[in-house]
């Protein structure tokens, strides 16, 4: 009957019913049952609910019933920075880190836990490791904006460049790169990646912005005016 019941609130969860799975996966408990699997289930089945903290719970219950579980832990990390908890967060990430969950999820997540916690060197060696061998834009633009956020610009450029080369023209990539050019001096380089941004046909506010204020640095007077009136 146990297992009947986890079955039928997995089967509510996957029909978008989370209150049903909860109630299913709660009566499953109350006879006993209570898998790592269903753990997965009927966290995700709280969370859908809005009960971050109850999920929070039932995974830090799950964990001591078995510590083994890197993946119930790397779950809880994420719960607990999605609740502005770095420091409940970063000893499951390290946990579920050093037990071998490396894909991106996990090392940015724990970067961001170690900024947030001290731990800025530690962060920054960790997604050095990572965007070294990265070959994926988006993981390489997550681990720029992170550096980037920590006030870190010319770190962040490193990542930033690895994204624009493999992404060219990408409006997002091409502003954060930007903007760590500008940011640390480097003007003749901020004004090349902004001459490659792929722009609507009316250029953000941002956009103009910058590019104004680089010609302005760059001396470059008179297209700098009709950039920022443009703005």
């Amino acid at each position: 009957a146990a297992l009947a019941q986890e079955w039928l609130g997995r089967i509510a969860l996957q029909e978008k019913h989370p209150e049903e799975a909860r109630s299913h996966f709660q009566e499953a408990s109350e006879k006993g049952r209570f898998s790592l699997e269903m753990a997965k289930d009927w966290s995700n089945a709280l969370i859908d609910l809005g009960r971050i903290q109850k999920a929070c719970e039932l995974l830090e219950k799950s964990i001591t019933n078995d510590s083994t579980s890197m993946d119930l832990r790397y779950r809880l990390g994420v719960l607990y920075m999605s609740q502005g908890m770095p420091l409940k967060a970063r000893p499951h990430l390290e946990e579920a880190y050093r037990g071998g969950l490396k894909h991106a999820g996990v090392v940015l997540q724990l970067a961001q836990a170690r900024f947030l916690t001290g731990g800025d060197d530690q962060a920054v060696l960790l997604l050095e490791s990572t965007y070294e061998s990265a070959s994926s834009p988006d993981i390489l633009l997550q681990a720029g904006k992170i550096l980037f956020d920590h006030v870190l610009y010319l770190k962040a450029v490193v990542p930033l460049e690895k994204a624009w080369k493999l992404k060219p023209g990408s409006y997002e990539i091409g502003m954060y790169l930007a903007l760590s050019y500008y940011i640390s001096g480097h003007y003749p380089e901020c004004e090349a990646v902004l001459s490659g941004i792929k722009q609507d046909p009316i250029p953000s506010l941002e956009y103009l912005v910058l590019q104004g204020s680089v010609l302005a640095r760059l001396e470059k007077w008179g297209d700098a005016e009709q950039n920022l009136e443009k703005a």
